[in-house]
């Protein structure tokens, strides 16, 4: 018996032992963590991710990070094993090994996956990612050999108190794989305006708009600057006040210092404590503007259009801020246009002129708030075949995925800040630059881009940067060249613009002479600074400046192209328009050559003809306005009355009709200032009597029921009756039948229309920027022709082909000499 117990007890014992051996080899841990080096907290939020990248040489059944505490009442974290995959972020789009949702535990616990079978030896991702709550996890500073620290998908230096339970006795941590070849999750392929949006229907191309502006200077066109060309216009454009008139007032610097001409140069005058807010160098046309209101910003979506510009960059050069309230606004505004039929530039973003953190951090919220989620695609410019941001990035971290991603999304160009650099061919971009411009070249020496200024804050004589109070201060009126002039012909005479002419700042010598420039150098791309900054500090020494006003000043000192109340009105706008042209080309306007009568009672089929031209404009281009500017400011507006849309011409022997349609039907024609027809009918000569250049006007007084009055200027908004006209209203449609007599077009039909609705009531033309509804807009005129238009640089001879007319001249002679002969063998 007793060696029958003793049989047993050794049994029991060798069976122990065996249970025992097999334990403690399941319960052998690798800590992740260098208990020895000193331990700091790590706090983990909502969104965060904290994570192991681990390599064991044996089997392993769990993988577990320990919380120092929580927050309980609403933690919720996912924890998931994956087979490493070059890198986390392509780990973690692989299929995960295991996966578990953890929603309660206490402080001091694990939160560990455990395996349902061993996993074999291997390199491994352990992703624990905290859906909602936080939790603090113990960092320390030293390294573990084989089990790396990752947050965020990001390695960082340090370890994170964890383990990894092996199934064996057998196993340690070995070598881990460097992070490589992350995964970049593309832009989506750069939009085109698809063939049923309303720019494709409607089809409006404002290079076929003709202008004069009040200096006199025409507008070039299809025979001056032929067809259009690849290249591409980009212009500096301000969002950034979008919370400053909230708090300021506007000071009008030119109005105070013309005022108070002592405050120039007394930075502690006490009248500048009466006179202190936002100082803007002159008022703009539409009023101290918050930069939200989205009136204003649907003006530029049609200004910026008409003009030919492509993009725009948002400023965003100081700080790290991107003025999101502001750029949103636009993008918002500027989509609707889009679907109103307006081709508006695309949009971009320049950074600071140099890697700091702000780069980064406007990165980041670009690229968050905008870019990742696709928001107004159809309005990125892209550059490159990938959206562009003027940014430098030589400080991305590619070994961080999300630098990584931001670094390979974008085409990057460096902003370079300097006027007075050289030439460059190492992706960067200038914004601004002294005549003759620095040029950016591509790899193979062509020029990509370079830029065109509108004055700069730079002392001539010092050849340095200055405040544009400054002395030797290159404005408007500016040449880098002493001699440099322009010249252009009005009203039979030729106008020289040089440094001396009268009011020399209308002219935009500084402007031109850079333009000019640009051209010749024949780039892909022409950046032009700028279009509303309008806003500047004082500051009581800048750059050596005395009271300075560093980047604008007064009309003369200032970089501006927005139209404004001030003296220089929209001089600059169409100076911009004519030079885009120089440099994009233009398309050849209509003609019109078959006559058709139009009994104006019947409805609009008769117009629905292949010959007839059809002049689209865009639609609701004032939107009604109830908007604060800035301190002391409401600005409002009806809106669009009458939205013009659609217009014909068609003409017989004995008359000229007018066809008119609005989106919804006509209001009463007892309306004040409704539906007026502008005519420009011959070319200006000194003794010419018009209007803006126009000669006639229909319906400036109100009609009655089925006749207007066309009037004939006699000067200025002076006005004479030629007689009465008849005219239908059919719902949106007006139909006008005007006698060819009564317009001097016995001979010819050609002329420059423009309808107006609710607008000029005093005859002021800078009215039809800012009320009701113009077609087309601003300054601008449809051309009505009805004879064939030559193609750029042949002359019209009546369209009679060289080769002929070499062949006429030969016949004649060769009949002349015969004549010749046979009078001379006569004589003999």
């Amino acid at each position: 018996m007793k060696r029958y117990l003793a049989s047993v007890l050794t049994l029991i014992l060798v069976i122990t032992s065996i249970f025992t051996i097999n334990i403690n080899a399941a319960s052998k841990v690798l800590d992740t963590y260098d208990a020895s080096s000193s331990s700091s907290n790590l706090r983990i939020s909502e969104g965060d991710r904290v994570q192991l990248q681990f390599n064991v040489t044996g089997s392993f059944t769990g993988v577990g990070i320990y919380t120092e505490k929580n927050s309980l009442s609403k933690a919720k974290v996912v924890v998931s094993l994956y087979k490493w995959d070059k890198n986390s972020v392509s780990s973690r789009r692989g299929t995960p090994i295991a996966q578990k949702e953890i929603t309660k535990w206490g402080p001091n616990e694990w939160l560990s996956l455990e395996l349902d079978k061993p996993a074999e030896a291997g390199e491994y991702f352990f992703d624990l990612h905290v859906q909602s709550g936080s939790f603090t996890a113990k960092k320390y500073s030293g390294n573990v050999v084989g089990a790396k620290l990752c947050q965020n998908d990001k390695l960082i230096l340090g370890s994170v108190k964890g383990q990894v339970t092996l199934s064996g006795s057998d196993g340690n941590f070995t070598l881990t794989s460097a992070m490589t070849d992350f995964p970049v999750d593309p832009a989506p392929e750069q939009s085109q305006i698809s063939p049923d949006s309303n720019i494709a229907i409607m089809g409006i191309d404002p290079s076929k708009f003709a202008a004069i502006d009040d200096l006199g200077r025409e507008v070039d066109g299809y025979s001056q600057v032929g067809d259009k060309k690849d290249k591409v216009v980009g212009m500096f454009y301000w969002t950034w006040h979008d919370t400053a008139h909230k708090t300021d007032k506007p000071v009008n610097i030119t109005q105070l210092i013309a005022q108070y001409p002592e405050l120039a140069t007394d930075f502690h005058n006490p009248l500048w404590k009466q006179h202190s807010g936002m100082n803007f160098w002159n008022e703009p046309i539409f009023g101290y503007y918050a930069r939200t209101d989205k009136y204003v910003l649907r003006k530029h979506a049609e200004l910026l259009a008409n003009a030919g510009v492509d993009f725009v960059l948002f400023d965003c050069t100081n700080a790290d801020a991107v003025w999101k309230e502001g750029y949103m606004a636009l993008l918002e505004t500027w989509s609707e246009a889009r679907q109103q039929g307006v081709k508006t530039p695309q949009v971009a973003f320049m950074l600071q002129f140099g890697w700091s953190e702000d780069t980064l951090s406007s990165l980041t919220q670009l690229y968050d708030d905008l870019y990742s989620k696709n928001l107004y695609q159809d309005l990125w410019f892209y550059w490159e075949g990938k959206p562009l941001i003027m940014s430098h990035s030589s400080g991305l971290d590619e070994s961080d995925p999300y630098q990584y991603q931001l670094k390979n999304y974008f085409t990057f160009k460096a902003g370079m800040p300097s006027y007075f650099g050289g030439d460059m061919q190492d992706d960067s971009w200038g914004w601004l630059h002294v005549h003759p411009q620095a040029v950016y070249k591509n790899e193979d020496g062509t020029v990509e881009m370079t830029t065109v200024g509108v004055a700069m804050n730079a002392n001539s004589e010092k050849m340095e940067l200055s405040a544009m109070n400054g002395e030797n201060n290159m404005g408007r009126s500016f040449t880098m060249q002493p001699n440099y002039s322009y010249s252009y012909k009005y009203r039979g005479e030729t106008i020289k613009v040089d440094k001396n002419i009268e009011n020399s700042m209308f002219y935009g010598l500084n402007f031109q002479e850079q333009w000019d420039y640009a051209i010749s150098v024949d780039p892909e791309i022409i950046f032009v600074t700028g279009w509303n900054e309008w806003v500047m500090g004082r500051f009581e020494e800048w750059c050596g400046v005395k009271n300075a006003f560093p980047d604008q000043y007064d009309d003369e000192n200032s970089r501006d192209i927005e139209p404004s109340k001030g003296l220089l009105k929209d001089y600059y706008y169409y100076q911009l328009v004519s030079n885009v042209r120089r440099f994009k080309g233009a398309s050849k306007p209509d003609s019109q050559i078959y006559e058709k009568t139009i009994d104006i009672t019947q409805g609009k089929e008769q117009w629905e003809d292949s010959n007839i031209v059809t002049y689209n404009y865009y639609t609701n281009n004032t939107y009604e306005r109830d908007t604060k500017g800035y301190v002391g400011y409401t600005y409002t507006n009806e809106g669009t009355r009458n939205d013009i849309k659609t217009m014909k011409v068609s003409y017989d022997k004995e008359n000229v009709y007018f066809y008119v349609e609005t989106v919804d039907n006509l209001t009463s024609y007892t309306d004040p200032n409704w539906m007026r027809l502008l005519l420009d009918t011959k070319i200006a000569t000194q003794d010419s009597k018009d209007w803006e250049e126009f000669e006639y006007i229909l319906n400036r007084n109100n009609p009655t029921a089925n006749e207007m009055v066309l009037e004939r200027s006699t000067g200025d908004w002076n006005w004479e009756e030629v007689g009465k006209v008849s005219y239908t209203v059919q719902g949106n449609i007006m139909q006008v039948q005007v006698p060819r007599q009564m317009l001097g077009m016995e001979d010819s039909v050609t002329f420059n229309f423009k309808w107006c609705d609710n607008n000029l009531v005093n005859g002021d033309i800078m009215d039809v920027y800012t009320d009701g509804s113009a077609a087309p807009g601003g300054r601008f005129v449809f051309q009505f022709m009805s004879e064939d238009i030559p193609d750029f640089g042949e002359k019209n001879n009546n369209n009679i082909p060289l080769y002929v007319i070499l062949i006429g001249a030969g016949l004649i002679l060769v009949i002349c000499a015969g004549l010749f002969l046979a009078i001379r063998k006569k004589d003999l």
